[in-house]
């Protein structure tokens, strides 16, 4: 069957979201292409030249797109046969009805290079954007020109977004994590150094500065997205770690007052450590935020009076962002952010909401080490119940499929 309008038909997204709305029972995605003058029919003898499946599949995503049509519920395969400036497909849709259902389509649909051209604007960013998440999931972190993001474009994203409205930015523990939430739609990832010492075996504080190196690196090669850095206290020495991570790739990193040793610097060495690793950051050549960390509710010493003093002395020196992990209520996030003129990130708390958050003054909400324990409870979860016998939890498939 050859599908031959003249143009991509609105009306067609409209029958089917009426026709989603009635709950009818079989419900096909009939596509509407642009067609050419001329009209090429799919033989069997042209099998040949058919691209492989997976490429086929993209292919089709970009045809979607370009229709403008949302593709639903759907698994599809196909051929692609090139003659000339018209692309062909045979495609089978295999649709998920309401009722659970199967239901087969089989079609062919043909699209012009040339009248791919005359498509509106809008088809066509929301092809590009279809396009690179699919590219992002598959592994090709590439911008909208077909080139790599710099560094610099990342730093100058992550400055932005710091300016803008406020924004969560959650702790991915790997590469896969990373490029998972990167495709859900958030716009920076921080690391955890409770996370990504637990992919390691070791407990928080256990990564070396030469392994936080490899993780970022690998993070920032995952993902387009600006990547900051839990570096604890500096490992040492807060502005080598800075240039160590930026160029491993990172646009962003904290410092905190705290040693696992010696326990919380006094805050005058504190100050200069964090002065030492806000100099690093501004001699290189693109944005880098640097996060004064001020360590007193998670180390046993819940005097928000010296948290806020703490953190003004690190805004002095020049920190880009301020954080105080622990703060438990609104009430006291509001004092921090109150007493200074710094965006500032909240650690996230159950009992809390983004809004509640936010409304007490935060800019910039992460989540430190909680999703990989939420990731790996579930694991553990399933293994005690696989050595009672019961595989019923094995149900998840890959987010990156």
């Amino acid at each position: 069957m050859l599908c031959t309008p003249s143009r991509p038909s609105s009306a067609l997204g409209r029958r089917w979201q009426r026709r989603r709305a009635r709950g009818a029972k079989r419900v096909y995605n009939r596509v509407e292409l642009v067609s050419a003058d001329r009209y090429l029919r799919v033989r069997r003898r042209d099998r040949d030249a058919a691209v492989e499946r997976s490429s086929a599949l993209e292919a089709l995503d970009e045809v979607l797109c370009l229709a403008a049509v949302d593709p639903g519920e759907r698994e599809v395969d196909a051929d692609r046969v090139e003659d000339g400036d018209v692309l062909a497909y045979r495609i089978v849709e295999i649709h998920l009805a309401a009722d659970r259902h199967q239901h087969t389509l089989e079609r062919q649909l043909l699209l012009s290079r040339e009248d791919m051209d005359e498509l509106d604007a809008a088809a066509r960013d929301a092809c590009e954007e279809k396009l690179r998440r699919r590219q992002l999931l598959a592994g090709r972190a590439i911008s909208r020109d077909d080139r790599p993001v710099t560094q610099r474009e990342k730093g100058e994203a992550f400055l932005a977004l710091h300016e803008g409205e406020p924004f969560v930015i959650p702790n991915p523990w790997d590469a896969g994590s990373a490029r998972m939430l990167e495709a859900l739609g958030f716009r920076a990832l921080a690391t955890t150094s409770s996370g990504f010492a637990f992919t390691l075996g070791r407990p928080d504080g256990g990564a070396l500065l030469e392994e936080l190196g490899a993780h970022v690196r690998a993070l920032s090669g995952a993902t387009e997205l600006p990547v900051s850095v839990d570096l604890e206290n500096g490992h040492g020495d807060p502005a080598e770690a800075i240039r160590r991570m930026a160029e491993a790739g990172a646009v962003g990193g904290s410092i905190e007052d705290w040693d696992p040793e010696t326990g919380l610097y006094e805050r005058v060495q504190a100050v200069e450590r964090v002065a030492a690793a806000v100099e690093a950051a501004r001699g290189l050549d693109f944005p880098f935020m640097l996060t004064g960390r001020a360590e007193n509710h998670i180390r046993g010493n819940p005097d928000l009076n010296d948290t806020i003093e703490r953190l003004l002395a690190y805004q002095g020196a020049g920190a880009d962002v301020l954080y105080a992990p622990g703060l438990g209520t609104v009430e006291e996030i509001r004092a921090v952010c109150e007493a200074v003129d710094r965006p500032v990130n909240v650690l996230a708390r159950a009992n809390l909401s983004f809004h509640e958050i936010v409304e007490a003054g935060a800019q910039r909400v992460s989540v430190g080490g909680a999703l990989t324990w939420v990731a790996a409870d579930a694991a553990k979860r399933a293994a005690e119940a696989m050595r009672a016998g019961d595989f019923s939890a094995l149900t998840a498939s890959s987010p990156l499929d």
